[in-house]
């Protein structure tokens, strides 16, 4: 069981990293200006890494209780795979939406258990 929570949050871990780049892809692509693409390309991830670091992270200073965390989890996820439709990565949008739920999902299944995470 070990082997399987640590390959999950290895999963999870390179979900969110992916989940940043993501974002900050749509920015660079989105911007109308060189401006413009900095400036969403940076904030857009930021902008999510704080949701994240604030409401849904193991040590978040607000961390937000099992199902309202899980919905705010997959409605970021669910962000990052529209934005990612939107300039046109349909693949990895879809990767993300379909990696996002079963991780989401299972780690929410684990707390709820009782299982601590990493």
């Amino acid at each position: 069981m070990r082997v399987l929570q640590g390959v999950v949050y290895g999963v999870r871990f390179l979900l969110e990293l992916a989940a940043l780049v993501g974002l900050g892809f749509w920015g660079v692509q989105t911007g109308t200006s060189p401006p413009a693409q900095i400036a969403l390309g940076l904030a857009a991830p930021l902008f999510a890494a704080g949701v994240w670091g604030t409401f849904v992270a193991p040590k978040a200073p607000y961390r937000l209780p099992g199902l309202p965390r899980l919905g705010l989890e997959l409605l970021l996820f669910g962000a990052v795979a529209l934005a990612l439709v939107s300039v046109g990565r349909f693949t990895v949008a879809g990767t993300v939406a379909g990696l996002a739920l079963v991780t989401s999902t299972v780690v929410f299944l684990l707390e709820r258990d009782g299982t601590e995470g990493p």
